[in-house]
């Protein structure tokens, strides 16, 4: 029995002498990661491309639905990156034209043309803004965004909200 308990401690001991799990480990929740500049670069991003691939669909797309679509993330977006830019000022950087990620998506947008440029454009609206709902939410609570920025995501969520909503009914959509 002693033997037994002498085992249950050195394993106690041993776990409780284990680092703490890294923010970055998997299973933590992507909250601990968020800061008020990846904020900022990660929104920042996401509106200018729903902003480029909008215009994108004002010309390309051939449904009228995904046109006024196209125009209304145009508008909306820009709307956003604009408050965003003056809540953050001069304070941090902020993007001036899209990564290597988004400019792939964008250039695949480019390269289509009638019904598989609508479907490929609804596709992307709803991931984007299913992606957008989740930063913005997160944002909205973090310890380690600024109150403004948590002012800001708070504020903007029920229009992406709205998006994702209209990009699910967009033609093509696959919900």
């Amino acid at each position: 029995m002693k033997l037994l308990i002498s085992m249950m401690c050195l394993a106690a001991t041993a776990l409780a002498a284990q680092p703490a799990p890294s923010p970055k480990s998997p299973g933590m929740a992507d909250q601990t990661e968020l800061t008020s500049q990846s904020f900022v670069t990660q929104a920042q991003m996401a509106g200018m491309f729903e902003v480029e691939s909008g215009a994108l669909a004002q010309s390309q797309g051939v449904d009228a639905q995904v046109k006024a679509f196209g125009h209304r993330m145009v508008t909306e977006h820009a709307a956003m990156n604009t408050q965003l830019l003056q809540v953050v000022g001069a304070s941090m950087p902020m993007p001036r034209k899209l990564d290597a990620e988004h400019q792939a998506r964008l250039d695949k947008l480019k390269s289509l043309q009638g019904q598989a440029f609508d479907t490929a454009y609804s596709d992307e609206m709803m991931k984007g803004h299913e992606k957008a709902i989740d930063l913005f939410t997160k944002a909205g609570t973090s310890l380690r965004v600024s109150t403004e920025l948590q002012l800001f995501a708070r504020n903007a969520l029920p229009a992406l909200q709205q998006h994702q909503m209209l990009a699910m009914a967009l033609p093509g959509s696959a919900h």
